[in-house]
């Protein structure tokens, strides 16, 4: 492929009834499509070659400027397969260790290591996730399983049977230059399995929920934000976007299946935050967790499950 190749030809995907991306065709059999301005990169796009005979997704990183341009460098592109959502396999759950609280149940889970995305990093405990590129060279430890788009991991548990659930998350950032546009510093999420590594986040999916921090445009500050099917449903400002701002903070999260929600809490203030309603849990859901922006902010997320949880911190904070 010649260096500075430009593909001009664009076509607009939809999936579900929204914009999933573009797609920059080379030739009628192989077309290109773009998974959209990569959250991380300023001096690469991601790519996936779609074969539709084989219903396999090939992923490239290739170098480029540009969002609706694609220039391709003549550096041959590292090949991987990603197969359809269809066939994912199932993290493995954790749930005989279960810690009761009353009628709230604190299951014991970790970060599932299989899936977490190449470019992300899980320690060793499977208890932290950070944006950190793993010291370890991708290719000798990268799991078939693992995700390309987004830029996380899952839980090893789902949340499907009636019954309220609790777990928190501890997450610790520090800015080294500030975000621009709506970029992101980390997401808490519940998502079906297959919608999960559709995209870098999982706020765009009708079966999921989101919350997460990112830029706010209005006042370039950070914000925690709360999301479904692409609507901004609330938002609620958290710190400054400059170089030195440093952040810790504990979130509750209770999950109330028989009542289809999800409720999330700064248990480090004492404040619920957004409870999301009329979830289906129908299919199970399973808690994700996304890191982004390594080269603006350093973003860690600690699992706090079982007995390391304390729902007594929330409940009194409930109507």
């Amino acid at each position: 492929m010649p260096p500075h190749t430009v593909f001009k030809t664009v076509v607009m995907i939809r999936r579900s009834g929204f914009l999933e991306g573009f797609i920059y065709s080379v030739s009628v059999a192989v077309p290109m499509f773009l998974s959209g301005k990569p959250e991380d990169g300023y001096n690469h796009e991601e790519l996936t070659t779609r074969c539709p005979e084989y219903q396999k997704f090939e992923l490239y990183k290739i170098h480029g400027e540009a969002v609706h341009t694609v220039r391709v460098t003549s550096k041959m592109p590292k090949l991987q397969f990603y197969e359809p959502p269809s066939s994912k396999t199932s993290p493995k759950t954790t749930k005989s260790s279960i810690v009761q609280c009353g009628d709230i149940s604190c299951p014991e889970f970790l970060f599932d290591t299989e899936k977490v995305h190449e470019e992300r990093e899980v320690t060793d405990d499977k208890r932290t996730l950070t944006n950190h590129q793993p010291k370890t060279n991708p290719d000798d430890s990268e799991s078939e399983e693992c995700f390309f788009l987004y830029k996380g991991t899952v839980g090893t548990y789902s949340f499907k049977d009636n019954g309220r659930y609790y777990f928190e998350v501890a997450v610790s950032y520090a800015v080294h230059q500030p975000l621009e546009q709506t970029w992101m510093v980390f997401e808490i999420g519940l998502c079906r399995l297959d919608d999960i590594d559709c995209y870098h986040s999982v706020e765009r999916h009708p079966n999921a929920r989101s919350f997460y921090v990112a830029r706010y445009p209005d006042d370039g500050k950070l914000a925690q934000e709360f999301w479904h099917n692409r609507q901004l449903l609330e938002c609620i400002p958290l710190s400054n976007n400059t170089s030195g701002t440093t952040v810790n903070v504990v979130y509750g999260n209770l999950i109330d299946t028989r009542k289809k929600a999800w409720t999330v809490f700064n248990c480090s203030k004492g404040k619920h935050l957004y409870t999301f309603k009329d979830i289906d849990f129908s299919v199970p859901l399973f808690p994700v967790f996304g890191t982004y922006n390594p080269e603006l902010v350093n973003v860690e997320l600690t699992l706090k499950t079982g007995k390391e949880a304390e729902p007594s911190k929330v409940i009194k904070l409930l109507k």
